[in-house]
């Protein structure tokens, strides 16, 4: 089983102006879940499964963004493929670049949570890694948040490599 570092912090937001009715100040960052793999996990499943910690809480309409920036590995061809999975009623968008075949960059911007992305890191035992930026809003049920990694062909293993990382910040 995978190692990770996770923390959950709140931030106090910026104070308001003095004035004759205490205007009210602006809000700020209230929350950030972080996570950092200390070993190599591994899967030969096209089923995504669950990173390790890289995983958080998301209250009812809640609006999270950040990135995760994953190394990444496959022992062969079929790559490895990522899904962000949420409560009932939760959207958002998931766009990344990183290692297609070889050194050539793959874009691809997948806006279904719950769906596999394309397949990155397709050149046999080439050692990438693949950077993803997650927006979401959640709807009025709260529930987890999360992030998962899955082969690009069945029986090959994909593998998330050691400091891969994950940074997300409530905004709302």
């Amino acid at each position: 089983m995978p190692k990770i570092i996770q923390s959950r912090i709140a931030v106090p937001g910026p104070s308001g102006s003095n004035g004759s009715n205490g205007a009210a100040g602006a809000n700020g960052i209230s929350a950030v879940a972080n996570a950092l793999l200390l070993s190599d996990a591994n899967t030969t499943s096209v089923t995504p499964v669950a990173l390790t910690g890289f995983s958080f809480a998301i209250g009812a309409n809640e609006k999270w963004e950040g990135d995760f920036v994953i190394g990444t590995g496959c022992n062969n061809t079929g790559g490895i493929r990522f899904q962000v999975d949420g409560p009932s009623g939760c959207t958002g968008q998931l766009a990344g670049f990183g290692s297609a075949a070889a050194q050539n960059t793959l874009i691809a911007n997948f806006t279904a949570l719950g769906t596999l992305s394309p397949a990155f890191n397709t050149a046999t035992f080439y050692n990438g890694f693949v950077r993803l930026k997650l927006a979401i809003q959640n709807a009025g049920t709260a529930g987890t948040i999360s992030f998962k990694i899955a082969a690009g062909t069945a029986g090959q293993t994909a593998t998330a490599y050691t400091n891969s990382s994950m940074q997300m910040i409530r905004v709302s």
